[in-house]
């Protein structure tokens, strides 16, 4: 066998392998995130260019009051409890953000719902496979429109944001961090969502 058989053999391998150690560590996280989530979910009226505008300030702002409210929180119930007594506070806050839009008075609702339909998402190393997740609803008119999703609780939402979508309001120091570190190495930001994960709810 020679030289570049050899080469090919070995990086075969390699890549085998460090796509068997990513897949056992993505099926690890697994197994402990859902329990404990609480995710956000915004439905646009209609999938016109404006409306997914809009639909993404109404993300950005509903974000930054809950994450205010949940980001020193240590569990789901304190989270919940946190998010349902802002509840009406985050009511008002959408429809500011509609009236910003010149369209103040039309229908949008937020409400915290026990059991949402949610697709597999994968959120730095964390998989949230499909299911039915607790979470806060926003729905803009008659919310026909593509929907966008995160994790509120505990505070991923920031690794959805693509690069030039971040939130405007002031972010933790520990969410600005993440985000410098998602321009540069990517091992090091997925570490980071890890290591709070473990922060917050231990790790077995």
């Amino acid at each position: 066998m020679n030289v570049k058989r050899w080469c090919a053999l070995i990086l075969l391998g390699t890549t085998f392998i460090f796509l068997w150690e990513v897949q056992q560590m993505l099926q690890a996280q697994e197994t402990e995130v859902p329990d404990q989530a609480i995710r956000l979910q915004v439905v646009a009226h209609s999938d016109g260019i404006n409306e997914q505008q809009l639909k993404a300030e109404m993300r950005d702002q509903i974000n930054v009051h809950v994450r205010q409210e949940v980001g020193e929180l240590n569990t789901k119930q304190e989270a919940r409890e946190a998010i349902t007594s802002e509840l009406e506070e985050l009511q008002e806050i959408a429809e500011r953000t509609l009236a910003t839009y010149g369209r103040e008075g039309e229908n949008v609702s937020v409400e915290l719902e026990e059991e949402v339909s949610f697709p597999s998402r994968l959120y730095g190393s964390m998989l949230f496979p499909a299911g039915l997740y607790e979470a806060l609803v926003v729905t803009i008119g008659d919310g026909d429109g593509e929907n966008w999703w995160c994790v509120l609780f505990p505070p991923l939402c920031f690794v959805e944001l693509r690069e030039g979508e971040t939130v405007e309001e002031e972010e933790t120091t520990e969410v600005k961090a993440a985000a410098e570190t998602e321009s540069g190495d990517n091992v090091d930001y997925r570490f980071f969502i890890v290591d709070k994960w473990n922060e917050w709810f231990g790790s077995e």
